[in-house]
Protein backbone atom coordinates (compact mmCIF):
# COMPACT_ATOMS: atom_id res chain seq x y z
CA UNK A 1 0.00 0.00 0.00
CA UNK A 2 2.85 2.39 0.86
CA UNK A 3 4.55 1.71 -2.48
CA UNK A 4 1.33 2.46 -4.36
CA UNK A 5 0.88 5.76 -2.52
CA UNK A 6 4.52 6.69 -3.15
CA UNK A 7 4.30 5.99 -6.89
CA UNK A 8 1.02 7.93 -7.11
CA UNK A 9 2.65 10.93 -5.41
CA UNK A 10 5.58 10.80 -7.85
CA UNK A 11 3.14 10.81 -10.73
CA UNK A 12 1.25 13.83 -9.36
CA UNK A 13 4.54 15.69 -8.82
CA UNK A 14 5.67 15.13 -12.43
CA UNK A 15 2.27 16.17 -13.76
CA UNK A 16 2.32 19.39 -11.70
CA UNK A 17 5.70 20.23 -13.27
CA UNK A 18 4.31 19.68 -16.76
CA UNK A 19 6.62 16.71 -17.35
CA UNK A 20 5.86 13.64 -19.49
CA UNK A 21 3.94 11.11 -17.38
CA UNK A 22 2.92 8.45 -19.95
CA UNK A 23 5.03 5.35 -19.39
CA UNK A 24 4.00 3.58 -22.60
CA UNK A 25 5.84 6.20 -24.68
CA UNK A 26 9.21 5.47 -23.05
CA UNK A 27 9.99 1.73 -23.03
CA UNK A 28 13.55 0.65 -22.29
CA UNK A 29 13.48 -1.54 -25.40
CA UNK A 30 11.12 -1.85 -28.34
CA UNK A 31 10.88 -4.47 -31.07
CA UNK A 32 8.62 -4.39 -34.13
CA UNK A 33 7.19 -7.88 -34.25
CA UNK A 34 5.30 -7.07 -37.47
CA UNK A 35 5.29 -3.71 -39.31
CA UNK A 36 2.30 -1.53 -40.07
CA UNK A 37 0.74 -1.74 -43.51
CA UNK A 38 -1.99 -0.12 -45.60
CA UNK A 39 -4.86 -1.84 -47.38
CA UNK A 40 -7.33 -0.45 -49.90
CA UNK A 41 -9.85 -1.49 -52.51
CA UNK A 42 -13.51 -2.59 -52.43
CA UNK A 43 -14.13 -5.14 -49.71
CA UNK A 44 -17.22 -4.61 -47.56
CA UNK A 45 -20.76 -5.17 -48.86
CA UNK A 46 -24.01 -3.25 -48.39
CA UNK A 47 -27.26 -2.54 -50.20
CA UNK A 48 -27.86 0.55 -52.39
CA UNK A 49 -28.78 3.65 -50.38
CA UNK A 50 -27.89 2.17 -47.00
CA UNK A 51 -24.89 4.40 -46.33
CA UNK A 52 -26.97 7.54 -46.99
CA UNK A 53 -28.79 6.87 -43.71
CA UNK A 54 -25.67 7.31 -41.56
CA UNK A 55 -25.80 10.38 -39.30
CA UNK A 56 -22.83 9.73 -37.01
CA UNK A 57 -20.05 7.30 -36.14
CA UNK A 58 -19.23 5.64 -32.81
CA UNK A 59 -16.79 7.34 -30.43
CA UNK A 60 -16.96 10.66 -32.26
CA UNK A 61 -15.44 9.34 -35.47
CA UNK A 62 -15.70 11.08 -38.83
CA UNK A 63 -18.57 9.87 -41.02
CA UNK A 64 -16.72 10.58 -44.27
CA UNK A 65 -13.61 8.69 -43.20
CA UNK A 66 -15.53 5.70 -41.83
CA UNK A 67 -17.73 5.41 -44.92
CA UNK A 68 -14.72 5.93 -47.21
CA UNK A 69 -12.78 3.11 -45.56
CA UNK A 70 -15.87 0.89 -45.63
CA UNK A 71 -16.00 1.45 -49.38
CA UNK A 72 -12.30 0.71 -49.86
CA UNK A 73 -10.30 3.88 -49.18
CA UNK A 74 -6.77 3.40 -47.85
CA UNK A 75 -6.85 2.04 -44.29
CA UNK A 76 -3.93 1.74 -41.89
CA UNK A 77 -3.34 -1.62 -40.22
CA UNK A 78 -1.12 -1.00 -37.21
CA UNK A 79 2.08 -2.78 -36.26
CA UNK A 80 2.51 -5.37 -33.53
CA UNK A 81 5.15 -4.12 -31.09
CA UNK A 82 6.95 -5.68 -28.14
CA UNK A 83 7.99 -3.25 -25.39
CA UNK A 84 10.26 -3.96 -22.44
CA UNK A 85 10.24 -2.01 -19.16
CA UNK A 86 12.70 -2.56 -16.34
CA UNK A 87 12.09 -2.17 -12.60
CA UNK A 88 8.39 -1.32 -12.54
CA UNK A 89 5.69 -1.50 -9.86
CA UNK A 90 2.19 -2.71 -10.70
CA UNK A 91 -0.94 -2.04 -8.65
CA UNK A 92 -4.60 -1.25 -9.21
CA UNK A 93 -4.41 -2.13 -12.92
CA UNK A 94 -1.61 0.40 -13.48
CA UNK A 95 2.13 0.14 -14.23
CA UNK A 96 4.34 2.70 -12.46
CA UNK A 97 7.97 3.69 -12.99
CA UNK A 98 9.68 6.83 -11.69
CA UNK A 99 6.46 8.85 -11.60
CA UNK A 100 5.30 7.74 -15.03
CA UNK A 101 2.41 5.35 -15.40
CA UNK A 102 0.47 3.21 -17.86
CA UNK A 103 -3.16 2.72 -16.86
CA UNK A 104 -4.82 -0.49 -18.05
CA UNK A 105 -7.84 -0.55 -15.74
CA UNK A 106 -8.34 2.34 -13.35
CA UNK A 107 -11.54 0.72 -12.04
CA UNK A 108 -9.68 -2.27 -10.63
CA UNK A 109 -9.71 -2.60 -6.82
CA UNK A 110 -6.37 -2.37 -5.07
CA UNK A 111 -5.72 -5.88 -3.78
CA UNK A 112 -3.26 -7.12 -1.21
CA UNK A 113 -3.35 -3.76 0.55
CA UNK A 114 -1.80 -5.00 3.78
CA UNK A 115 0.58 -7.61 2.46
CA UNK A 116 3.94 -7.25 0.78
CA UNK A 117 3.98 -6.89 -2.98
CA UNK A 118 5.04 -9.95 -4.91
CA UNK A 119 8.35 -9.81 -6.73
CA UNK A 120 9.02 -11.18 -10.20
CA UNK A 121 12.21 -11.28 -12.22
CA UNK A 122 10.29 -11.44 -15.51
CA UNK A 123 6.65 -11.08 -16.57
CA UNK A 124 5.05 -11.10 -20.03
CA UNK A 125 1.73 -9.23 -20.00
CA UNK A 126 -1.06 -10.58 -22.24
CA UNK A 127 -3.46 -7.68 -21.60
CA UNK A 128 -4.45 -4.55 -23.50
CA UNK A 129 -6.24 -1.44 -22.24
CA UNK A 130 -9.28 -2.25 -24.41
CA UNK A 131 -9.23 -5.89 -23.35
CA UNK A 132 -9.47 -4.83 -19.71
CA UNK A 133 -12.77 -3.04 -20.45
CA UNK A 134 -14.52 -4.78 -23.39
CA UNK A 135 -15.15 -8.50 -23.75
CA UNK A 136 -14.86 -8.38 -27.54
CA UNK A 137 -11.35 -6.95 -27.35
CA UNK A 138 -10.37 -9.41 -24.62
CA UNK A 139 -11.50 -12.30 -26.82
CA UNK A 140 -10.16 -10.92 -30.10
CA UNK A 141 -6.94 -9.28 -28.95
CA UNK A 142 -5.78 -10.46 -25.54
CA UNK A 143 -6.31 -14.15 -26.25
CA UNK A 144 -4.18 -13.78 -29.40
CA UNK A 145 -1.55 -11.78 -27.51
CA UNK A 146 -1.35 -14.66 -25.03
CA UNK A 147 0.56 -16.61 -27.70
CA UNK A 148 3.17 -13.86 -28.02
CA UNK A 149 3.42 -13.60 -24.24
CA UNK A 150 3.88 -17.37 -24.01
CA UNK A 151 6.81 -17.14 -26.40
CA UNK A 152 8.41 -14.56 -24.10
CA UNK A 153 7.69 -16.15 -20.72
CA UNK A 154 4.77 -16.95 -18.42
CA UNK A 155 1.74 -14.83 -19.47
CA UNK A 156 0.10 -12.72 -16.77
CA UNK A 157 -2.87 -10.38 -16.93
CA UNK A 158 -4.11 -7.02 -15.81
CA UNK A 159 -7.51 -7.18 -14.05
CA UNK A 160 -10.61 -7.42 -16.25
CA UNK A 161 -14.32 -7.93 -15.49
CA UNK A 162 -15.46 -11.53 -14.80
CA UNK A 163 -17.32 -11.96 -18.09
CA UNK A 164 -19.37 -15.19 -18.08
CA UNK A 165 -17.73 -16.61 -21.24
CA UNK A 166 -14.16 -15.87 -20.13
CA UNK A 167 -13.32 -19.12 -18.33
CA UNK A 168 -14.71 -21.31 -21.12
CA UNK A 169 -12.68 -19.63 -23.85
CA UNK A 170 -9.51 -19.90 -21.77
CA UNK A 171 -10.23 -23.62 -21.50
CA UNK A 172 -10.94 -23.97 -25.24
CA UNK A 173 -7.67 -22.22 -26.07
CA UNK A 174 -5.60 -24.01 -23.43
CA UNK A 175 -4.79 -20.70 -21.76
CA UNK A 176 -4.80 -19.44 -18.20
CA UNK A 177 -4.91 -15.98 -16.65
CA UNK A 178 -2.83 -15.10 -13.64
CA UNK A 179 -3.66 -11.58 -12.47
CA UNK A 180 -0.87 -9.15 -11.78
CA UNK A 181 -2.05 -7.58 -8.56
CA UNK A 182 0.45 -5.81 -6.34
CA UNK A 183 3.85 -6.62 -7.83
CA UNK A 184 7.39 -5.39 -8.33
CA UNK A 185 8.78 -6.62 -11.66
CA UNK A 186 12.42 -6.39 -12.70
CA UNK A 187 11.64 -6.93 -16.40
CA UNK A 188 8.16 -6.49 -17.86
CA UNK A 189 7.19 -7.20 -21.48
CA UNK A 190 4.03 -5.55 -22.84
CA UNK A 191 2.64 -5.90 -26.36
CA UNK A 192 0.85 -3.41 -28.60
CA UNK A 193 -1.18 -6.00 -30.48
CA UNK A 194 -4.67 -4.65 -31.17
CA UNK A 195 -4.37 -4.34 -34.97
CA UNK A 196 -5.53 -7.15 -37.23
CA UNK A 197 -2.39 -7.64 -39.33
CA UNK A 198 -1.11 -10.72 -41.14
CA UNK A 199 1.01 -11.89 -38.21
CA UNK A 200 -1.96 -11.56 -35.87
CA UNK A 201 -4.04 -13.55 -38.37
CA UNK A 202 -1.71 -16.54 -38.03
CA UNK A 203 -2.39 -16.59 -34.28
CA UNK A 204 -6.15 -16.16 -34.75
CA UNK A 205 -6.12 -19.16 -37.09
CA UNK A 206 -4.30 -21.19 -34.46
CA UNK A 207 -6.99 -20.33 -31.89
CA UNK A 208 -9.74 -21.14 -34.42
CA UNK A 209 -8.21 -24.60 -34.81
CA UNK A 210 -7.94 -25.07 -31.04
CA UNK A 211 -11.64 -24.27 -30.68
CA UNK A 212 -12.56 -26.91 -33.24
CA UNK A 213 -10.50 -29.47 -31.38
CA UNK A 214 -12.36 -28.63 -28.17
CA UNK A 215 -15.94 -28.28 -29.48
CA UNK A 216 -17.93 -30.24 -32.03
CA UNK A 217 -20.26 -28.05 -34.08
CA UNK A 218 -23.93 -28.48 -34.88
CA UNK A 219 -23.41 -27.25 -38.46
CA UNK A 220 -26.08 -24.55 -38.56
CA UNK A 221 -25.85 -22.86 -41.95
CA UNK A 222 -27.07 -19.36 -40.95
CA UNK A 223 -27.25 -18.08 -37.37
CA UNK A 224 -28.76 -14.91 -35.92
CA UNK A 225 -26.76 -13.98 -32.82
CA UNK A 226 -28.74 -11.78 -30.43
CA UNK A 227 -26.90 -8.97 -28.67
CA UNK A 228 -28.56 -9.51 -25.30
CA UNK A 229 -30.00 -7.22 -22.67
CA UNK A 230 -26.55 -6.38 -21.30
CA UNK A 231 -25.56 -4.55 -24.48
CA UNK A 232 -26.47 -0.87 -24.42
CA UNK A 233 -26.59 1.94 -26.99
CA UNK A 234 -27.84 -0.25 -29.88
CA UNK A 235 -31.46 -1.27 -29.30
CA UNK A 236 -33.03 -2.98 -32.30
CA UNK A 237 -36.66 -2.16 -31.59
CA UNK A 238 -38.18 -4.60 -34.12
CA UNK A 239 -35.87 -7.51 -33.31
CA UNK A 240 -38.74 -9.86 -32.46
CA UNK A 241 -40.31 -9.18 -35.87
CA UNK A 242 -37.02 -10.10 -37.52
CA UNK A 243 -36.56 -13.18 -35.33
CA UNK A 244 -40.03 -14.43 -36.34
CA UNK A 245 -39.13 -13.95 -39.99
CA UNK A 246 -35.80 -15.78 -39.62
CA UNK A 247 -37.33 -18.65 -37.65
CA UNK A 248 -39.82 -19.18 -40.47
CA UNK A 249 -36.78 -19.60 -42.75
CA UNK A 250 -35.37 -22.23 -40.34
CA UNK A 251 -32.49 -19.94 -39.39
CA UNK A 252 -31.00 -20.66 -35.97
CA UNK A 253 -31.53 -17.97 -33.30
CA UNK A 254 -28.88 -17.87 -30.57
CA UNK A 255 -29.23 -15.82 -27.38
CA UNK A 256 -25.88 -15.88 -25.50
CA UNK A 257 -27.33 -14.79 -22.16
CA UNK A 258 -29.78 -17.72 -22.14
CA UNK A 259 -27.28 -20.56 -22.71
CA UNK A 260 -23.83 -21.61 -21.56
CA UNK A 261 -20.69 -20.85 -23.54
CA UNK A 262 -20.22 -24.43 -24.76
CA UNK A 263 -23.72 -24.52 -26.23
CA UNK A 264 -23.24 -21.04 -27.70
CA UNK A 265 -20.11 -22.15 -29.51
CA UNK A 266 -21.70 -25.41 -30.68
CA UNK A 267 -24.58 -23.41 -32.18
CA UNK A 268 -22.24 -21.01 -33.97
CA UNK A 269 -19.29 -23.10 -35.05
CA UNK A 270 -18.81 -23.54 -38.79
CA UNK A 271 -21.84 -21.43 -39.72
CA UNK A 272 -21.70 -20.07 -43.26
CA UNK A 273 -23.26 -16.75 -42.23
CA UNK A 274 -23.62 -15.08 -38.83
CA UNK A 275 -25.93 -12.06 -38.49
CA UNK A 276 -25.81 -9.76 -35.47
CA UNK A 277 -26.06 -6.19 -34.21
CA UNK A 278 -22.69 -4.44 -34.05
CA UNK A 279 -21.07 -5.15 -30.67
CA UNK A 280 -18.65 -7.26 -28.66
CA UNK A 281 -20.69 -10.45 -29.12
CA UNK A 282 -19.62 -10.53 -32.78
CA UNK A 283 -16.15 -11.57 -31.65
CA UNK A 284 -17.64 -15.05 -31.15
CA UNK A 285 -17.99 -15.12 -34.94
CA UNK A 286 -14.26 -14.52 -35.38
CA UNK A 287 -13.53 -17.99 -34.03
CA UNK A 288 -16.73 -19.79 -35.03
CA UNK A 289 -17.39 -18.89 -38.68
CA UNK A 290 -16.36 -21.54 -41.16
CA UNK A 291 -13.44 -20.91 -43.52
CA UNK A 292 -14.46 -18.27 -46.11
CA UNK A 293 -17.60 -17.60 -44.04
CA UNK A 294 -19.59 -14.37 -43.92
CA UNK A 295 -20.60 -11.79 -41.32
CA UNK A 296 -23.58 -9.44 -41.72
CA UNK A 297 -23.64 -6.60 -39.17
CA UNK A 298 -26.82 -4.64 -38.35
CA UNK A 299 -25.99 -1.02 -37.58
CA UNK A 300 -27.89 1.93 -36.07
CA UNK A 301 -27.67 5.02 -38.29
CA UNK A 302 -26.29 7.15 -35.46
CA UNK A 303 -23.48 4.76 -34.51
CA UNK A 304 -21.92 3.37 -37.69
CA UNK A 305 -18.82 1.40 -36.71
CA UNK A 306 -16.85 -1.42 -38.31
CA UNK A 307 -14.21 -2.80 -35.90
CA UNK A 308 -14.88 -6.34 -37.13
CA UNK A 309 -14.13 -5.52 -40.76
CA UNK A 310 -10.35 -5.83 -40.32
CA UNK A 311 -10.30 -9.35 -38.88
CA UNK A 312 -12.86 -10.48 -41.45
CA UNK A 313 -10.63 -9.13 -44.25
CA UNK A 314 -7.40 -10.64 -42.95
CA UNK A 315 -9.10 -14.03 -42.42
CA UNK A 316 -10.66 -13.85 -45.92
CA UNK A 317 -14.23 -13.72 -44.62
CA UNK A 318 -17.02 -11.77 -46.32
CA UNK A 319 -18.13 -8.67 -44.41
CA UNK A 320 -21.35 -6.74 -44.91
CA UNK A 321 -23.38 -4.09 -43.07
CA UNK A 322 -27.02 -3.05 -43.09
CA UNK A 323 -27.88 0.42 -41.74
CA UNK A 324 -31.24 0.79 -40.05
CA UNK A 325 -33.72 3.64 -39.62
CA UNK A 326 -34.05 5.81 -36.48
CA UNK A 327 -36.85 4.71 -34.16
CA UNK A 328 -38.10 5.62 -30.70
CA UNK A 329 -35.78 3.92 -28.23
CA UNK A 330 -33.24 2.76 -30.82
CA UNK A 331 -33.32 1.77 -34.48
CA UNK A 332 -35.16 -0.62 -36.76
CA UNK A 333 -34.11 -2.80 -39.70
CA UNK A 334 -36.58 -3.21 -42.54
CA UNK A 335 -37.41 -6.96 -42.88
CA UNK A 336 -37.04 -6.79 -46.66
CA UNK A 337 -33.61 -5.20 -46.25
CA UNK A 338 -32.60 -8.13 -44.05
CA UNK A 339 -33.76 -10.65 -46.64
CA UNK A 340 -31.91 -8.77 -49.39
CA UNK A 341 -28.84 -8.57 -47.19
CA UNK A 342 -28.81 -12.33 -46.64
CA UNK A 343 -29.12 -12.86 -50.39
CA UNK A 344 -26.30 -10.34 -50.98
CA UNK A 345 -23.96 -12.26 -48.66
CA UNK A 346 -24.92 -15.55 -50.34
CA UNK A 347 -24.31 -14.34 -53.92
CA UNK A 348 -21.14 -12.29 -53.43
Amino acid sequence: MFRYQLESMKHLALRSLGSETDLHTTPDEIEIVYPESFVEGPYALTLPGQLDRISSVAFGGNVGIEVGQFLGAKRRIGATRKMVFSNVFIANGTIFKNGRRWVFNDQAPLKNRRGQSKEFDFVACRSSFLGCHFFGHWLRDDCATHILASDSGIPMSMPAPPWPDRASYLSFFGQSEVDLQNAAVRKLVVFDDVSQNEQKASRLKLLRNKLRTAVAGSLNDIVYLKRGAGGGARKLVNEEELVTLLEAMRIKIVEPEAIGTSQLVRDLIDARLIISIEGSQISHALYCLREKGALLVLQPPDRFFNPHMDWARVLEMKYGSLVGHPADGGFRIDPQDLLRGIEMMHKS
